[in-house]
């Protein structure tokens, strides 16, 4: 099978340990087994599902990691992350990502409590918050295949990873003509604005 996705990625036009990339969970419903079992619920649709991990690159319009096809409701997103992503980092490395993923800034950037944040980590939330928002343009490109949801998946769970690979370098392939917004521009315009409200 062809492979586009390559973890060095998030190298390119990209030097900062921390955060080095963006990651997130995605779950994809499945068909229900003949037992029902809480391991297979996702709360995200209230149904069984499978879940997923993509990171992307901050400086690029790359996916740089993809893994997962487990049970949503034995695999929250954070197990996951540290069972397949955080054993690919470097030492000091840390991704960003959602509140799911808290783990005390140890290997994770997340956004801080509103309530007690500082005016610096009030501007990192909000840095977050646009990564993130250009993150979960990847998880709507995912989700566009129909052959990952259970209306049209009718194999074996087994396969469904098999599906996922091929569709995750195939969004990989239409970033070239149809990339993600820069962020670094972006993080500079929001930068500014901020500076000129005095926020």
């Amino acid at each position: 099978m062809l492979e586009l996705i390559h973890f060095d990625d998030r190298w390119n036009n990209w030097q900062n340990l921390v955060p080095s990339c963006y990651v997130d969970g995605v779950d994809f419903q499945v068909f229900e087994r003949s037992t029902w079992t809480k391991n297979d619920f996702s709360h995200k649709f209230g149904h069984a599902g499978l879940r997923y991990e993509i990171a992307t690159a901050l400086g690029c319009s790359k996916i740089v990691h993809i893994a997962g096809g487990v049970p949503c409701g034995l695999w929250p997103d954070l197990k996951l992350a540290r069972h397949c992503l955080v054993p690919r980092m470097i030492p000091g490395e840390k991704a960003c990502a959602d509140k799911g993923y808290r783990d005390g800034h140890e290997r994770f950037l997340t956004s801080f409590p509103r309530a007690e944040a500082t005016p610096l980590q009030r501007q990192i939330n909000s840095e977050i918050h646009l990564i993130g928002a250009r993150h979960e343009s990847i998880n709507a490109r995912m989700k566009n295949f129909g052959c990952l949801s259970a209306r049209f998946f009718r194999h074996g769970r087994e396969f469904h990873p098999v599906c996922f690979t091929a569709c995750a370098n195939l969004v990989q392939l239409l970033m070239k003509t149809k990339p993600l917004f820069e962020l670094l521009p972006a993080l500079k315009k929001k930068r500014e604005a901020q500076r000129k409200h005095g926020d």
